[in-house]
């Protein structure tokens, strides 16, 4: 998949560590950081940093969601598949390869996409708060997804999804206040620096 790259240049890394100094460490611990920017398609189902499916994450581990993705890829060579031919899977279809309860979100996003109720150019022509609007009109779109979508697929900086990883720091390090909007037009390069720090202080 092409790929994003997070601009953080020495500039941004000053600004960021100079209004607030939390972030300093945050900083410190990565050089650069990359996103995936995915295609139209696979936008909506896949997550864009590590290719887990966004809706399909909803209360699941990465070993599983990864048999499912691989699941659904082995029928299209490899390839995930188009909103169409997802489309055309069962419901039954799809649970049985694992998605359980999340099996009608992903047919439902699907024929919604062939239908042009769905309509990615639209969401992306959008500012960031009408797409967030517009994303959570789906069942099994909530904020979390939403705001993956819009930071990974539609590339709107001011994104600032909050997931178990992300809602640890805001807990330990802000003691559950942080003030998104300090960091208005790169919150979602503030909140990647806050998920590669966790993560990589879980390693350590």
């Amino acid at each position: 998949l092409p790929q994003l790259v997070i601009l953080c240049t020495t500039h941004l890394k000053g600004v960021l560590v100079n209004q607030n100094s939390r972030i300093s460490p945050l900083i410190i611990s990565g050089d650069y950081l990359r996103g995936q920017k995915n295609d139209e398609n696979r936008t909506i189902y896949m997550h864009s940093a590590s290719k887990w499916s966004f809706i399909i994450s909803q209360q699941n581990n990465i070993p599983r969601i990864r048999g499912i993705i691989d699941k659904l890829c082995k029928r299209y060579d490899g390839q995930f598949p188009s909103p169409e031919r997802l489309a055309q899977w069962s419901e039954t279809d799809l649970e049985k390869i694992g998605l359980g309860y999340r099996a009608k979100y992903v047919r439902n996003i699907a024929i919604a996409a062939t239908e042009g109720k769905f309509d990615f150019e639209k969401i992306q022509r959008m500012n960031y708060e009408n797409s967030i609007e517009y994303l959570k009109n789906f069942d099994g779109i909530g904020n979390k997804v939403a705001n993956c979508i819009a930071l990974f697929g539609l590339r709107k900086l001011e994104a600032f999804p909050i997931d178990v990883w992300i809602n640890r720091i805001l807990q330990n390090q802000y003691g559950g206040k942080f003030n998104v909007d300090f960091f208005h037009g790169y919150a979602g390069i503030v909140q990647q620096y806050m998920f590669y720090y966790e993560r990589f202080r879980q390693k350590i």
